[in-house]
């Protein structure tokens, strides 16, 4: 079954993401830790979409599963890969307003500030992001350094907050719990 069959399963399936691989673990090796869990039942919904490098050696990978196998796999966090334990989390999707730059919402329903036509760096009106040599400056945090929604920024760490450090179990997090939260910090 292929990705765009999966993708229009309609709720049936979870993503994953996988941190901790090393760095010369295929997809055909994370497919088979998981399968040797004997956990997944539904081994004709498992999908490893995409494994990454990291700068640290190790690979970072998205894994598309079914639904009811995710919730037991979320709920051991780790899975055992060659030599490494891996962590297992669930993929968060947030809204991003391309009218505020916060997070949320969309720009049909944003009643911020309109940042459209600002630079991205470091939010002059005078000149686009490409080739900007000022300062970054992030107006979600008012703060100088980083840039609107790089890793460093308070707004999206508060957005993209993982369900597990708020005191709630994964498998117990819905999507308006999620994007209350985001509303609240951006």
């Amino acid at each position: 079954m292929g990705w765009k069959q999966i993708k229009s399963c309609g709720g049936r399936t979870r993503t994953l993401h996988l941190k901790g691989a090393d760095e010369i673990t295929t997809a055909e090796e994370v497919k088979q830790a998981l399968k040797a869990t004997g956990q997944i039942r539904h081994k004709e919904d498992l999908i490893v979409k995409t494994l990454r490098p990291t700068r640290f050696g190790t690979q970072y990978g998205t894994i598309v599963m079914n639904r009811k196998d995710a919730e037991v796999i979320l709920r051991q966090g780790k899975v055992k890969i060659g030599l490494n334990n891996c962590e297992i989390e669930e993929k968060i999707d947030i809204f991003k307003c391309y009218k505020c730059w916060g997070y949320g919402h969309s720009a049909a329903q944003c009643n911020g500030e309109d940042r459209s036509n600002l630079c991205q760096r470091c939010t002059g009106a005078d000149h686009i992001r490409t080739g900007c040599n000022k300062d970054p400056y992030c107006p979600l945090c008012a703060t100088e350094g980083h840039m609107a929604g790089e890793a460093v920024c308070g707004a999206l760490r508060r957005a993209t907050q993982r369900p597990s450090s708020r005191g709630l179990r994964p498998s117990t997090v819905n999507r308006e719990q999620i994007l209350e939260g985001a509303e609240e910090g951006g």
